[in-house]
């Protein structure tokens, strides 16, 4: 027998008696302990739509250093996003111009895609991963060569919350 149903067999604990007793016209809490046994054939459906609370564009093939461009999308985390553009026009980085690119676009997907107010919107995440590594030969003195690696990478800058 589970331990939460030790205690409701025990009276120590239970769901049902969670409200006051002189208060009979409210209907019991259910507790997160207690397994939902059915509903009784109540069956009830959601009519307000939810909006997804989370944003996201990314930028592929980005020919600059994930190092560098992930020192900037660290900038503008927990910002929101119309401060976020504003801080990143006056940076004075090469990889501001790809960041803004990309929170400008999660901005106008959360206003056209998802109908969220563009006011309203956090910078949740922006990061810059890991992408393909273009590989080419370097020549060197003395018939010697080396390989030379490129990265390009795609840039999340996404995620924004709607916040209230």
């Amino acid at each position: 027998m589970p331990f939460y149903q030790y205690l409701q067999h025990s009276g120590i604990f239970s769901s049902k008696n969670l409200l006051a007793e002189e208060d009979a016209s409210m209907v019991p809490i259910s507790s997160p302990l207690t397994p939902i046994m059915g509903d009784g054939g109540k069956t009830e459906k959601k009519s307000a739509v939810s909006k997804p609370l989370r944003v996201q564009a990314v930028k592929k093939d980005i020919r600059q250093s994930p190092k560098k461009v992930n020192l900037v999308a660290k900038l503008v985390l927990g910002m929101q996003v119309e401060d976020a553009l504003l801080q990143l026009q006056v940076t004075v980085k090469r990889a501001a111009k790809t960041v803004y690119q990309v929170l400008n676009s999660a901005r106008a997907n959360a206003a056209h895609n998802h109908g969220l107010d563009p006011e309203r919107l956090l910078v949740d995440e922006a990061f810059v991963g890991k992408g393909v590594y273009l590989k080419r030969l370097s020549y060197h003195a003395k018939g010697r060569s080396g390989i030379m690696v490129k990265t390009q990478m795609p840039a999340n800058s996404g995620g924004e919350g709607d916040h209230s």
